[in-house]
């Protein structure tokens, strides 16, 4: 369902490839197909993260690791292409530019890394989601704007008016073949109180999935968390649903 004024800052997909297909050289087969789309702003980047390993006869364990990246901007920063070992990662940043234009993105995206790198061998695929709502202080109370009936949010929430968090999930890839997230921060700044939901949707693929069929059924997934999470408070504040 689409909204005149959308909460979303940010959607971003992660496309999980084999283990060893993508390697740091092969980034550089890639950027500078990525330039023809127009990401041709490039940054040289790494992060530190928390993965999961497993040794041979061994439970998995999370480990810290350092992980090289390579940005690929828009020149308006609006669009985003960044580059792991085995992951891609598909950003639109800021004013929701609606899902068609975010699937064009997708599937072009895909189509040229497909091209250059001689396959695309997707293992997993997630679409996540940031969203943003600002309301006043004076009179906030949670459950006003978020539902707290417990579809997905605790009715222990319904009534509070302090900073709060909540993060739940489900399922832990890759031992099970899916993650469901949803983590809610709720802050003051000033006189006004602002509520950031992150929710992320993967599955793992299986035989010759088509990507874009499973980028649709995720899509449809998390239009349908958002309409369990939000009151008719919120929906009338993006401006009630389009027709």
């Amino acid at each position: 369902m689409g909204y005149r004024r959308p909460l979303l800052i940010e959607i971003y997909s992660e496309v999980h490839l084999a283990p060893g297909f993508m390697t740091q050289e092969r980034f550089f087969d890639l950027v500078p197909k990525l330039k023809d789309l127009g990401l041709g702003s490039i940054e040289l980047t790494q992060m530190s993260a928390i993965v999961p390993m497993q040794s041979q006869g061994q439970a998995v364990q999370l480990a810290p690791v350092v992980i090289p990246r390579v940005k690929c901007w828009s020149n308006d920063r609006k669009k985003l292409i960044q580059l792991s070992p085995d992951i891609i990662i598909l950003n639109h940043v800021g004013d929701y530019l609606g899902w068609s234009n975010f699937q064009q993105f997708f599937d072009a995206s895909c189509k040229v890394a497909a091209n250059v790198l001689g396959s695309l061998p997707v293992v997993a695929l997630s679409l996540n989601t940031i969203d943003k709502l600002t309301a006043p202080s004076k009179d906030f109370a949670f459950d006003h704007y978020f539902n707290c009936r417990g579809a997905i949010i605790p009715e222990w929430f319904s009534g509070v008016r302090a900073l709060c968090d909540l993060s739940i999930g489900k399922g832990f890839f890759p031992n099970d073949k899916f993650n469901r997230q949803v983590q809610i921060q709720v802050r003051n700044s000033g006189d006004n109180t602002t509520v950031q939901i992150l929710s992320i949707f993967l599955d793992g693929l299986s035989g010759n999935e088509n990507i874009a069929d499973v980028m649709q059924r995720l899509h449809a997934e998390s239009n349908a968390s958002f309409e369990k999470l939000v009151t008719d408070k919120t929906r009338a504040i993006m401006g009630g649903p389009l027709q």
